[in-house]
Formats: C-alpha cells, sequence, structure tokens
C-alpha cells in the first residue's frame, strides 16, 4: 500500500473515532482540526465537497466524504511536513505528533512485517464488495 492510500485509511479511521464518540456521547463539537501528511490524501479527503470519482481510491474516497457530510462538525484540514523530528528548531504540537505517528507506523510495520502469524485485514478490498438482491 502507497503512503497516499495508507494515509487515507488513516482518515477514515480517525473519522470513524470521531463519528462513534459524538454519537455515543452526544458530544456537540463545533470544528476539528485533521493533520496529515500527505498534501493529496488530505486535499482529497477534506477540500473537495464532492466525492472524487476519478481516482483509483474512490471508493475510500466515497466513504471518506459520506462519512464527513453525516457530521455535524467543521472540518479543518492541516498539513504537517513529514520527518520534521531531524529539524534542528522546536517542534510545534502537531509536528510532535506526526514523530510521534511514524514511530508507531514503522513499529507497527516491523512486526506485520516480520509475524509469521498475522493475518492481513480485508478491509483494504473495498473495489471487490458486490451486493446481490434476488427477487
Amino acid at each position: 500500500m502507497d503512503s497516499y492510500r495508507a494515509q487515507l485509511y488513516g482518515i477514515f479511521c480517525t473519522l470513524l473515532t470521531i463519528s462513534r464518540l459524538i454519537n455515543t456521547h452526544n458530544i456537540q463539537a463545533r470544528k476539528i482540526v485533521i493533520t496529515c501528511n500527505n498534501k493529496a490524501s488530505l486535499e482529497h479527503a477534506f477540500l473537495h465537497n464532492q466525492r472524487a470519482v476519478t481516482q483509483s481510491s474512490y471508493a475510500i474516497l466515497w466513504t471518506i466524504n459520506d462519512i464527513r457530510c453525516d457530521l455535524p462538525i467543521h472540518f479543518i484540514a492541516m498539513h504537517v511536513k513529514g520527518h520534521q523530528d531531524r529539524k534542528q528548531s522546536p517542534l510545534t504540537l502537531v509536528e510532535k505528533l506526526n514523530c510521534y505517528v511514524d514511530i508507531k507506523a514503522e513499529e507497527c510495520k516491523d512486526y506485520i512485517e516480520g509475524s509469521t502469524t498475522y493475518q492481513y485485514s480485508d478491509i483494504q478490498c473495498f473495489s471487490s464488495w458486490n451486493c446481490c438482491i434476488d427477487g
């Protein structure tokens, strides 16, 4: 999976979590800031009011759009440069969070690639779904 698609799945999971928290606890949030270090993922997920039907990742983009439109929240999409841990000056909060998530993602990747028992999820197979109605 490439970085673009991986970031889209991160956005998707974040929106699912936000949706569940809002619905379960009746949270009345006005705005939420979503940060991402992949500009294209961020733009396609948040900066368009319509589904990006021409994209090869259209299924996940449509799902993100549907979840986003169902939430009574204004999302603020903020790009954060990746690999800021190499920077000599002090980091902002979002830069620190991005560095932390990068470290955890690398640990997870190493675990998965080194495991002989890990079973991959089929969540990335949106494009192979179909529905048949008999009748």
